[in-house]
């Protein structure tokens, strides 16, 4: 079809300059005569094709068969521009996605990593062996807003600085504390104070529980928390935390099984008793749910749960997966990431959250790391929780250059964690290390969403607690044979229920086996009602289960196919 245009084309030229030539004697004698041949070949398909206004050129004057030519050309040049158009629309078309909506199979679903954090990030026991509570409040108030939340300006005479330093020293001395650690690193509730009670299901048939389990301990945007790993803290009765390498976190297995007998099942104490941390008023947890190759945002994603409660957690996965074809596939070349609006991590790596760190790309913590680029620049210091246990020569940079955060600076840094991801102010694009560039941050092309719905009861049963041995004897030789032997433990414990040690100390020999039954309609009744109050004062009980879910699965196809191309 192109090629009979362009001979036509070519043809029209030919005529109209023979046209508008004068056709004398002298011009028909050097006219070629291939020349003649054609322009008659030409005048002859003029006058037999069916094309309109073609038959109008070799029979009108000079000036309509101008105008006829004028018009033809300009139509044949606008059937090339909407052909060149159809095509460009074709090669620049952008895919479309179909959405295949089908039953989830839940062993491609990961189980998330669960960051439990206490509201209270300062033991009142931790002030009491530093000497903080017998001196005047004004001291207390000042350490934590100085280390942990920020002051606009010191308010401490000389004299108070003098003694305020002094305590610090013991507090220092007495926890092995250096100023490159955040405050809360001593002060905050111990992993193995709060797990109280850790069960979970790795295989069919197969139960693990730990009591008291020391899981991992870090630095977030909240405060510090502690991170249970159900896949590596519960695999077996032997796995510690501590023993964990950078490859085990990646080398997670997708597969979970859903309903309530499985899933992870958490006693959590939150040790009311120790709260000294007065810019919070509630008592409880903050619960964030997470892969475990991801940054928690827990101030962002969190949920509280409060202590005297037993809640379920139901998980439900929406699962989004890119057609490969668009990542590695023939589509790849025509869809870098910007065009198809993801990456992956051969596509990009933030500077200090990715797989060198142990973190994959996922948009969290790409935004994570906006946020800590925009607090090195501008409140220069390094941010409590840019601590990573896993280091790379940028992390030793960071560690090298800036202090920690304190003091007025913590201000700054609390202006931009609220501002984590906003476009204003760029927090939504940080360095890629592949490029070398600072992009955007765009969704990953692979991501599971976890749904969360929470219900709540209330927590024990006073009629049926003191019948379920394990949670009745966790609590009785928690406190008798730990908190009660601990001098400033037990000054806090205390403080809340007098002389409670006594009597807890009434019976120093039950619990001491854990499969042995206990009849304690045999005990006392103040005794048991203690073991009941710490329970519904402390406790929270936490189950996350998964629900069958539907995940969703994009597949590309051209918005504009070849077949509409050719028919056009």
């Amino acid at each position: 079809m192109v090629d009979k245009l362009f001979v036509l084309l070519t043809y029209t030229i030919r005529y109209i300059y023979a046209g508008v030539r004068k056709r004398g004697k002298t011009m028909k004698k050097s006219t070629p005569a291939l020349f003649n041949t054609v322009e008659d070949n030409f005048k002859k398909y003029c006058e037999s094709t069916t094309l309109h206004g073609f038959q109008y050129i070799p029979r009108t004057g000079k000036i309509w068969r101008s105008l006829w030519s004028a018009t033809i050309l300009l139509a044949i040049g606008l059937a090339f521009y909407l052909l060149y158009q159809n095509v460009k629309e074709y090669t620049t078309s952008a895919p479309i996605t179909t959405i295949n909506d089908t039953a989830a199979s839940l062993a491609d679903v990961y189980f998330p990593s669960v960051s439990i954090c206490n509201v209270n990030q300062m033991r009142k026991s931790v002030l009491k062996r530093s000497g903080f509570i017998e001196e005047d409040i004004k001291y207390r108030k000042y350490l934590i807003n100085y280390y942990m939340e920020g002051s606009q300006s010191e308010s401490l005479t000389t004299t108070d600085e003098k003694k305020f330093y002094e305590l610090l020293g013991r507090l220092e001395k007495n926890y092995n504390w250096n100023k490159s650690e955040p405050l809360g690193s001593i002060t905050t509730q111990k992993c193995e104070d709060m797990i109280v009670q850790a069960s979970w299901k790795p295989e069919v048939g197969q139960v693990v529980t730990k009591y008291n389990y020391k899981a991992t301990r870090f630095v977030t945007d909240y405060g510090v928390c502690c991170r249970l790993f159900p896949q590596l803290d519960l695999k077996s009765e032997n796995t510690a935390s501590e023993t964990f390498v950078l490859q085990d976190y990646f080398d997670i297995k997708p597969g979970v099984r859903s309903g309530d007998l499985n899933g992870l099942r958490l006693h959590l104490d939150v040790e009311g008793f120790e709260y000294a941390f007065f810019p919070r008023e509630s008592v409880g947890f903050v619960l964030s749910l997470a892969d475990a190759r991801d940054r928690p945002v827990v101030s962002q994603t969190g949920f509280f749960l409060a202590p005297g409660t037993d809640n379920r957690v139901n998980v439900k996965i929406t699962k989004v997966v890119t057609d490969p074809g668009l990542i590695d596939g023939y589509l790849a070349n025509q869809y870098p990431p910007q065009r198809r609006n993801c990456y992956t991590d051969k596509d990009f790596q933030p500077e200090f959250y990715n797989p060198g760190t142990g973190f994959r790309y996922q948009i969290s913590n790409c935004m994570y790391d906006a946020m800590v680029h925009k607090i090195l620049e501008n409140c220069t210091c390094r941010p409590t929780f840019a601590k990573f246990v896993i280091t790379t020569q940028e992390t030793m940079e960071l560690d090298k250059n800036y202090k920690a955060c304190f003091g007025d600076r913590l201000l700054c840094v609390k202006k931009w964690t609220d501002k984590w991801g906003g476009e204003e102010d760029n927090l939504d694009r940080t360095v890629n290390l592949l490029t070398g560039k600072e992009e955007q941050c765009l969704q990953a092309c692979d991501v599971q969403t976890d749904n969360i719905f929470i219900s709540s009861s209330q927590y024990p049963s006073q009629y049926t607690f003191p019948d379920r041995m394990d949670a009745f004897c966790s609590i009785v030789t928690k406190v008798r044979d730990r908190i009660c032997k601990d001098e400033y433990r037990k000054y806090s414990f205390e403080s809340q229920f007098p002389n409670g040690c006594l009597t807890y100390n009434r019976y120093p020999n039950i619990c001491k086996v854990s499969s042995a039954e206990i009849d304690t309609s045999s005990l006392d009744k103040d005794f048991v009602d203690a073991v009941v109050k710490y329970a519904s004062d402390n406790f929270v009980v936490v189950k996350v289960k998964f629900c069958a879910g539907k995940p969703t699965h994009p597949f590309a196809r051209k918005s504009v196919q070849i077949i509409n191309v050719v028919a056009n």
